[in-house]
This record gives structure tokens, C-alpha cells and sequence, in this order.
């Protein structure tokens, strides 16, 4: 007897996963803005100046660039693929509509329909890869500030807790070779990890001088202060519960930078911000390249070997 779960079985509870998290988003949303003004909050939005704006745009385009950057890289860990930065810009591009697609960001996958590679499996490998290095990068912050504000906790345990995070590159790479098929991969992944990871860390302190451009119109903190309290608040976005981490940004922030003098209101206005320049904006100009892309289906019947 198949264990297999049917079909029918495995769509419903993928819709009510999804329902569950769009839920839960709304509901984290719901707690934040209720001891709010709306008003004010949207005040607060379009009252930033134009330079500054203009300042945040800028630094979305470079970490953009960076993480387009970080996918062509990630799939020449496979040796077959031959590169076309057109169809990688492409897939780039379509992922940030696509992030919106599904609760947790789980749509981004979607990207690897549109790469010609050796096969679908290969790509989703190296999307894999991807992803866990984007993730790495953002628990790698939050560890180190994590063993800095975390005090009470032993020092044994934190420096167990940040040395298994910071060798998290190196797990990946015992990962491949533990089966056979991929240990053809580990050549590759040395040659274009140390970039990856070299450009994923420059991403993540962009990101940081974003939040402490925008703070720092609102009270005096050190650029320091910043990337530990908003690492450990972009920790939440690698939680995969709600939608592109809405909501549960926001509470981190609020209670991470209520310790520094700053109020719920001004907290939120900063992720707010960055989540519409950053997200929102660019997910609007990727859904044009979304409605005139093909998916790319001639080599994906070939497995990896």
C-alpha cells in the first residue's frame, strides 16, 4: 500500500497553510496598527524628505544588483550551466512578484522555470543553495549581535550558538559531499562561494545603513547600534510565517528599538519604508518582466548527475 499522500490531500493543506499564515500576517498586522493612528502612520510615511527617499532608492538598487549578482553565481556552482545574464536577470526579476505569491516567500522557487540549465533539478539545487546562503547571511548578523545583547544567556552557549551559524558555508559544502551525484558540485561551490558570500555580507550592511539613514533622521544612534538591534530584527524575515515577513518585522523592530529611544510609531515608519522601496517597488517592475517572460522548458526532462 502506497503511502503516498493523494493529491486532492496535499492541495488542502497547502491552501490552509497558506490561509493560516496570510492569517496570522493580518492578525500580527491587526495587534501593531490598532494602538496606532493610521493617519499618522501614513503622515509619517509620506512626510520623509525626497533626498532621502532618493538616498534609500539608490542603495535598493546596488543590494539588488548585488543579489543578482549572488543567483548568476549560485548557478554556476553547476558545472553543465552555461550562463546567460539576460535569462538570469529575467528570473530575477520575476522572483520579487513571485515572493508575494505565497506566505513565506516559498513562490521565489518559481524563478527556476525560467533558466535553461542541464536540468530543473540542477536549478533547484543551486536556487537552494541560494537561499540558504541569503539566510546564512541574515542569521550570521543576528548571531554575533545576538552573543553581544544576549548576555544573560552562558558564553558557552553562545560561542557553540555563533561558531555553528558563522561555519554554516561549510555544512553545505559536507552536504554535497555525502551523496555521490553532487560531489562533482563542490569544486564549483568553492569557487563561487567566497563571492557569494563576500557579496551577501556587503548586501546585509547596505541594508543596515538604509534603516540607520532612516533612524537617524529621528534620533542620533551609532551605525554600530543599528546593525546589531535591526540584524536581530531581520532575523524575523527568515521566519517563513507570514507574508515577506510583514508584520513580524515590525514587532521585532518595535521591541528591539523601544530599547534605544525609539517609539512604535517611528520604528514601524522605518521597515515600512524599506519594505515599499524594497519590496513592494521592485515587485511591481518585476511583474512586467513576469507577463512577458516564457518559461523555459526544453531541458528540464534531464536529471542531474
Amino acid at each position: 500500500m502506497s503511502s503516498e499522500v493523494p493529491i486532492h490531500k496535499r492541495k488542502f493543506f497547502q491552501i490552509l497553510t497558506n490561509v493560516l499564515k496570510v492569517g496570522l500576517t493580518l492578525f500580527i498586522i491587526w495587534s501593531i496598527f490598532r494602538k496606532m493612528d493610521l493617519g499618522e502612520v501614513l503622515s509619517s510615511l509620506t512626510s520623509q524628505p525626497w533626498w532621502l527617499l532618493a538616498a534609500i532608492l539608490l542603495l535598493s538598487v546596488i543590494r539588488h544588483g548585488g543579489q543578482f549578482l549572488v543567483w548568476g553565481y549560485s548557478l554556476r556552482i553547476n558545472p553543465l550551466y552555461e550562463p546567460n545574464w539576460k535569462e538570469i536577470l529575467t528570473s530575477y526579476m520575476i522572483s520579487q512578484p513571485l515572493r508575494f505569491a505565497i506566505p513565506g516567500a516559498i513562490g521565489m522557487m518559481g524563478k527556476i522555470l525560467y533558466i535553461t540549465n542541464s536540468s530543473l533539478l540542477a536549478t533547484g539545487l543551486c536556487y537552494a543553495i541560494e537561499r540558504y546562503l541569503v539566510i546564512w547571511s541574515i542569521w550570521c548578523f543576528a548571531a554575533v549581535s545576538g552573543f553581544f545583547y544576549f548576555t544573560q544567556i552562558q558564553l558557552w552557549i553562545r560561542i557553540i550558538a555563533v561558531s555553528a551559524v558563522i561555519l554554516g558555508p561549510l555544512w553545505i559544502y559536507l552536504f554535497m559531499g555525502a551523496k555521490h551525484k553532487w560531489k562533482h558540485l563542490q569544486e564549483h561551490y568553492l569557487t563561487y562561494a567566497p563571492a557569494i558570500i563576500g557579496i551577501q555580507i556587503a548586501i546585509s550592511l547596505i541594508a543596515y545603513l538604509q534603516y540607520w539613514l532612516l533612524l537617524q533622521r529621528v534620533m542620533p544612534i551609532g551605525y554600530g547600534e543599528t546593525v546589531m538591534r535591526m540584524s536581530m530584527t531581520h532575523f524575523s524575515i527568515s521566519i517563513p510565517i507570514t507574508w515577506a515577513g510583514l508584520g513580524l518585522r515590525e514587532s521585532f523592530a518595535i521591541h528591539f528599538l523601544s530599547e534605544a529611544g525609539f517609539k512604535a510609531l517611528e520604528a514601524v515608519t522605518a521597515t515600512l519604508t524599506l519594505f515599499l522601496i524594497q519590496d513592494v517597488l521592485f515587485a511591481l517592475i518585476g511583474a512586467i518582466f513576469f507577463l512577458k517572460a516564457k518559461k523555459i522548458v526544453d531541458l528540464q526532462k534531464h536529471a542531474l548527475h
